[in-house]
């Protein structure tokens, strides 16, 4: 797994808070509603506009938030699996916290007992690290 899908974990999460913020305060648009008049004996196709107080916007909002959290929730199990894979103990716990629970790196320091520029030179040692590899086993 790479950096950039691992980062995915984090971007999809934010995504999902800024879906459900929309869902709280869902737009009101115009709706044109369709049907047939049959007071004449006929049904004679008609038109009507209505104002929608949401209820449009908030299922293509709910429908798009199933979507993402699915997204989501695999792009965490094959992380999970990733990480598992990783050697360093107190690396798999970095990558977890930042990646899956979402922790900031000062977060992480604080649990660590590291700061938070430390938190990030070593997720960039391990990323350099795992590019490196990589590319000695595209070699081979």
């Amino acid at each position: 797994m790479t950096r950039k899908e691992m980062e995915q974990c984090i971007s999809l999460r934010h995504e999902i808070k800024s879906i459900e913020a929309s869902m709280k305060s869902p737009k009101s648009s115009y709706v044109v509603v369709f049907y047939k008049d049959y007071r004449t004996g006929k049904g004679i196709p008609k038109a009507r506009q209505e104002v929608d107080n949401g209820e449009e916007e908030t299922k293509k909002l709910e429908a798009y938030h199933t979507r993402q959290i699915k997204k989501l929730r695999r792009r965490l199990d094959a992380a999970e699996k990733f990480i598992a894979e990783v050697d360093d103990s107190e690396m798999r716990t970095i990558l977890r916290m930042y990646y899956i629970n979402g922790d900031t790196q000062k977060e992480i320091g604080d649990e660590l007992h590291y700061t938070a520029a430390r938190i990030s030179q070593k997720l960039n040692e391990f990323w350099f690290g795992q590019m490196t590899t990589l590319r000695k086993t595209r070699q081979k």
